[in-house]
């Protein structure tokens, strides 16, 4: 998983790349052109809006009522990811 976008620059969003890019990567497998669409646009508003994709997590878990630590979850991800690694 890279952090760099075509231009060069880098996005810095942990919730885009753990939770929103590991979803991706799974669409990815039946709708190539939809996940790469997908990513370039949540790419590009996180540029614009950085904090757009945690807000977009926050707003879906309380939404659906989910008493989750977003935070404690990006955290224990992460770790899961590089371990994996």
């Amino acid at each position: 998983m890279t952090m760099e976008e075509e231009d060069g620059s880098s996005v810095v969003s942990f919730p885009l790349h753990v939770v929103v890019f590991s979803v991706l990567d799974e669409l990815q497998k039946t709708d190539l052109a939809a996940a790469q669409t997908l990513r370039a646009a949540l790419n590009k508003v996180e540029k614009k809006h950085p904090g757009f994709t945690q807000d977009l997590v926050n707003g879906i878990l309380e939404a659906k009522s989910a008493n989750v630590n977003l935070t404690e979850c990006l955290l224990r991800l992460a770790a899961y990811d590089s371990e994996g690694n």
